[in-house]
């Protein structure tokens, strides 16, 4: 699932330092999560940090401790295509438990475009 399996080095990195950037007063970590029994990925984070998941690329940022877990969903139960619409990413189920207040969810998603590509905001247009 993770954005390493493009095989496009220069993406993952930018993604990486994307990250990373985001809220740079915040300690950057890297987490492993663990498999739950009902095919669920699982994090449980001890304290304030940015954490990003090394199996989903999925980031999350918390003040306080948090056990966050998700499952990847099909798009195609959620929602029907609609004209040129396409969905971009995964689609997470995401639950948090132990929440005190506001968390921030990075999700990954990656547009990548050739480089002679000619596209108008028009053609940006994304669901997620």
């Amino acid at each position: 699932v993770g954005i390493e399996r493009l095989d496009l080095p220069t993406i993952v990195q930018r993604t990486d330092e994307v990250t990373r950037g985001y809220r740079p007063d915040v300690h950057f970590v890297t987490v492993t999560p663990e498999m739950t029994e009902d095919a669920q990925w699982s994090l449980r984070l001890p304290g304030e940090g940015k954490y990003l998941c090394t199996r989903t690329d999925l980031g999350v940022v918390t003040p306080y401790p948090l056990h966050v877990t998700y499952r990847s969903e099909n798009w195609s139960d959620y929602w029907q295509q609609v004209e040129e619409w396409m969905p971009v990413g995964p689609l997470f189920s995401i639950q948090c438990e132990d929440v005190e207040g506001p968390v921030d969810i990075l999700l990954p998603h990656v547009l990548h475009l050739a480089d002679d590509a000619e596209i108008t905001s028009e053609d940006l247009q994304a669901v997620h």
